[in-house]
């Protein structure tokens, strides 16, 4: 695997310099040379660790991928609840004085806010 196919799977699995670090054993900071391109010619067993990450990562993800896309026959599945919202009513000035007189409500912007005093 070249630099630009493993900077590619990098970018493609949306591993940090570190995730990679723990998961191949390779210093952090050896790791960082190799994708910032200090290091031009790494050394094979170091490539060949980090290239084991990035197919465990392609495994871990074809594995997810497949638990997924199973079959719906082997899904439990429910409908779906409506939840379209209610249109929202907009009040006038003879709505608020078609209510009762102990009630306290504002009317702002077509709505009523419930003006009760508080209890104890």
């Amino acid at each position: 695997m070249t630099l630009e196919e493993m900077k590619f799977r990098k970018a493609e699995f949306g591993l940090t310099s570190e995730m990679i670090a723990a998961a191949s054993g390779i210093p952090l900071g050896t790791v960082q040379k190799i994708f910032g391109g200090t290091t031009k010619s790494p050394r094979k067993r170091t490539i060949e660790a980090i290239e084991r990450v990035f197919q465990e990562e392609a495994a871990r993800k074809r594995r997810s991928e497949a638990l997924f896309s199973r079959p719906a026959a082997s899904v439990v599945q429910e409908t779906a609840w409506d939840y379209k919202l209610k249109e929202e009513v907009l009040y006038t000035i003879d709505d608020y004085y078609a209510l009762p007189e102990e009630r306290r409500v504002e009317l702002i912007d077509g709505k009523f806010y419930d003006m009760t005093a508080p209890s104890r």
